[in-house]
């Protein structure tokens, strides 16, 4: 697209800020006193990747779910939760469309957070677990995908490698699933 700087005392800066890609500042000094023109190429978020795609996010845990305890007695399905959240507003900056199977406390069955999934006509669904799981599924720190399936080890794998990166450290390992939600949603 196409913008003017108005003219008279133009911003010294400007940022140009486009959903999906990464904000744009443009220094504005040099257009003082006369028309110029400025190409600026927006650089699409995470390469693109998440333009223009659904995705599901389901926070497990709610109601009289806990989703897990923690130490201090912190509720899982309220992490689960804050992270949907943030991710939610992550995915959406970079141009996707989200759907929460969850926006508060509320409970729901597996058979309520894969009908709203499936509703949404996600291309992707992630499930949102926090929790202690068994040294042989890869402890707490996993990306599960459904048994068998190998688009969803290729999606798994990669998002596990992104995570890595993230406080605290440590890898995250990627293990397999059939749960009622790995099984019925995309």
């Amino acid at each position: 697209g196409r913008f003017l700087i108005p003219s008279g005392a133009p911003p010294e800066t400007l940022i140009v800020s486009a959903r999906g890609y990464r904000p744009l500042l443009i220094d504005t000094a040099g257009a003082r006193g006369g028309a110029s023109v400025v190409r600026a190429p927006l650089e699409p978020l995470f390469g693109g990747v998440f333009r223009d795609r659904r995705i599901a996010l389901d926070p497990a845990g709610g109601g009289t779910d806990a989703g897990g305890r923690g130490v201090a007695g912190l509720r899982g399905a309220s992490v689960n939760l804050g992270v949907a959240r943030l991710v939610s507003g992550v995915l959406e900056r970079a141009g996707s469309a989200v759907t929460l199977t969850r926006e508060g406390d509320e409970p729901l069955s597996a058979q309520e957070r894969v009908y709203i999934v499936n509703r949404s006509n996600a291309e992707l669904a992630i499930g949102i677990r926090h929790g202690s799981l068994p040294e042989r599924a890869g402890g707490p720190r996993v990306v599960l995908h459904y048994a068998g399936s190998d688009r969803g080890r290729i999606v798994a794998e990669k998002l596990a490698s992104a995570l890595d990166s993230l406080p605290p450290a440590g890898a995250f390992a990627v293990g397999e699933g059939a749960d009622l939600f790995l099984q019925q949603t995309a």
